[in-house]
């Protein structure tokens, strides 16, 4: 089973709720980067802009570090569907 990013390109399935994340924090892209910067994540503001709009790969490590700095699980990254798929798949591994 193939899955599609919710916009734009089709490079990560995790841009739209980085997004949507952030913004509910009330942080800026300006902000997150600086705290991924601060983590070791060296990243540029039309990088980061990539990862949002669907653009952009995002490496495991790089998931890590935009969670801590959300302030959230890397699981939360991902949409709805996705999370219960996980949970279906760890599921039937057991």
């Amino acid at each position: 089973m193939r899955l599609e990013a919710e916009n734009h390109g089709d490079m990560n399935l995790v841009g739209s709720q980085i997004r949507r994340i952030r913004l509910n924090k009330g942080m800026t892209q300006k902000q997150l980067i600086v705290c991924l910067r601060h983590r070791g994540m060296s990243i540029s503001k039309s990088s980061y802009s990539r990862i949002e709009q669907h653009m952009r790969k995002v490496k495991d490590y790089e998931l890590y570090k935009i969670a801590k700095c959300l302030g959230v699980r890397i699981n939360d990254l991902f949409p709805d569907a996705v999370q219960s798929q996980i949970i279906d798949c760890a599921v039937s591994h057991k």
